[in-house]
């Protein structure tokens, strides 16, 4: 075992309780999974940047600390069922970030930062309380998966038809009104979800399309789609 991973773990152990964590040795695939973690009052700055999975779910946790920007080799993180309120400003540094899962918890807003991690290929923000997105979400031009699906958004900032590589959009269950007609302009969406919304003053064609589709759009609906946006956006 390296040196960092033993000093890690020595000071991981005192923080848990009952349930033991499963934790995969730096290198191979299996995630570092903390159940059971509940965090210190003082940061730790141990040097733990060989691991590229952590999952923190069902816990009592409002921050995480700085520290978690030593995870310099992160990959893949998932943040579930926990009473945060903000995301983390230290996910920020976590340039190798690929697949982010930030879930039940009381988010209300993504950071202006969150288009600075560009490696992004999949971001699931479900079953928090978002109410807007910043505009700088279009810089995740990489990003092939983003579900939004029950949270409070009542719009989707422009910027999303710059998304020039996703596939699957999930806007199930939010407060949208007004179609986002910019998503018509992702030439490379697979599957569109956006049932569970209050549609008003749609135009006719899209309402019948949104109808005759139960919401969930694909392939040829897909493409009708994008030619009523198309006429509509502005």
């Amino acid at each position: 075992m390296p040196p960092e991973e033993s000093e890690f773990l020595e000071e991981l152990i005192p923080l848990l309780n009952d349930t033991p964590p499963n934790l995969s040795i730096p290198g191979q695939q299996e995630p570092l999974n903390f159940i059971g973690v509940d965090f210190p009052e003082e940061e730790s700055s141990t040097q733990i940047g060989h691991i590229n999975k952590l999952v923190l779910e069902h816990q009592n946790f409002t921050y995480l600390p700085s520290s978690l920007e030593n995870l310099s080799h992160l990959i893949d993180l998932t943040l579930k069922d926990c009473p945060l309120t903000e995301i983390p400003d230290a996910i920020q540094f976590l340039k190798e970030l690929r697949y982010l899962v930030i879930t039940k918890t009381q988010v209300t807003c993504l950071p202006e930062w969150i288009g600075d991690i560009v490696e992004l290929r999949d971001l699931s923000l479900s079953e928090n309380l978002l109410q807007e997105l910043p505009e700088t979400v279009g810089r995740l031009v990489q990003l092939e998966n983003l579900d939004l699906s029950f949270n409070d958004l009542t719009s989707l900032p422009q910027s999303v038809a710059w998304l020039r590589s996703l596939r699957h959009l999930n806007l199930i269950g939010n407060k949208l009104t007004n179609f986002p007609f910019q998503v018509g302009y992702i030439s490379t969406l697979i599957t569109l979800d956006v049932g569970e919304n209050n549609w008003i003053d749609s135009p006719a064609e899209l309402t019948e399309l949104l109808e005759s589709s139960k919401g969930s759009l694909e392939f040829r609906n897909l493409h009708k789609l994008q030619l009523i946006c198309r006429l509509y956006w502005q």
